[in-house]
């Protein structure tokens, strides 16, 4: 990621923290915390409307706990597009993405503020009932949801479809594209029929490769951004699975590989990643476990105890090579083969 960043001739940066990203970049500017924003649906907002579980829509709104002075990065965007001579393109899109209607749209030629958009988008949304100071004493918008979006299987009139007629054609124009390029490119996979394929590493454990790295997710971190957040950071060190390499307690014996030892794990491009093992029995025996939420260097991270780090990185094992690449979706191989050993120096 280094190397690729090197290739940008001008680099820009707008954030509330100086990360590995914004290093690289020659101009940074600073915007708010989460904990300084006001935002108009700071939940995920599709995740929220699709929900069948409650009786209501409902989008929530941040409000800034504190204001120290620094700008919404909206408010930063704006200024950009005024002087760049896009302001008007800007609202328009505005206008698009937040749906706003009648006299709450905005105008191309004025300017304005993220706190008067948000101002809009609540009247647009309620009609013109609402303004930011109702919305602000409860939190959030809310609506009624009918019957019908709270049961909506009930109401599917829809066919699914097993035969995907269409894969064939789309195979055959995906050949014609890539063979005039000269890209080498699978498409004996565009069948009318779902079929099962097998991963890149699948059944070749050769050269000791034969664990899956697999990744997840810390409940209380979102992905490596909480790492600039002290408590959590605190809480991350005293976690006794966060930022550690999970391996299968049977496996780890068949390796002669004790709890809190250093190890090495290797994917077959050579890329090497050390960390301490955890020894667990809920983790597959033919897997290795570690959370995707550490391999944070940048300087401004908080401070912590000397020889201790943001945890393992598991994106060092992932190979960006084509053939990792799914030809019917683009999905990428996330889980590759890997082999482990004993670091050097042994124990933590």
């Amino acid at each position: 990621m280094a190397e690729y960043l090197k290739k940008f001739a001008f680099h820009l940066s707008i954030v509330p923290n100086i990360d590995e990203t914004a290093e690289f970049a020659d101009i940074i500017l600073p915007t708010q915390t989460q904990l300084e924003r006001l935002d108009m649906g700071a939940n995920n907002i599709p995740d929220t409307m699709g929900s069948t579980a409650t009786e209501e829509y409902c989008i929530n709104l941040r409000q800034p706990v504190v204001d120290i002075g620094n700008r919404h990065h909206v408010d930063v965007w704006v200024d950009i597009a005024e002087k760049a001579g896009f302001l008007g393109d800007f609202n328009a899109m505005v206008n698009y993405f937040m749906e706003l209607q009648g006299n709450f749209q905005l105008s191309p030629e004025r300017k304005y503020s993220n706190r008067e958009m948000v101002e809009r988008w609540i009247g647009s949304m309620s009609g013109g009932r609402l303004t930011l100071d109702d919305v602000a004493k409860e939190g959030r918008l809310k609506w009624k949801k009918s019957v019908q979006e709270r049961y909506p299987r009930h109401f599917y009139r829809a066919r699914i479809p097993l035969y995907y007629e269409y894969h064939i054609d789309a195979g055959e124009m995906i050949k014609n594209v890539t063979e005039n390029l000269g890209i080498p490119w699978d498409v004996s996979r565009y069948k009318p029929l779902p079929s099962w394929y097998p991963g890149p590493g699948y059944g070749d454990s050769s050269g000791g490769f034969e664990l899956y790295a697999v990744s997840y997710k810390q409940t209380f971190k979102t992905a490596t951004f909480s790492n600039f957040n002290p408590w959590l950071v605190e809480l991350g060190r005293n976690h006794p699975l966060a930022g550690k390499i999970i391996l299968n307690r049977r496996t780890a014996e068949r390796f002669g590989i004790s709890e809190g030892e250093r190890i090495r794990v290797e994917n077959r491009r050579g890329r090497v990643l050390e960390g301490e093992v955890h020894l667990s029995e809920c983790i597959h025996p033919e897997c290795l476990g570690m959370d995707h939420n550490g391999g944070n260097w940048a300087k401004s991270l908080p401070p912590r105890p000397k020889g201790t780090d943001s945890g393992v990185h598991f994106g060092e094992l992932l190979d960006y090579d084509m053939k990792n690449l799914d030809v019917m979706d683009g999905a990428f191989e996330a889980s590759p083969k890997v082999r482990v050993s004993k670091a050097a120096g042994g124990r933590k």
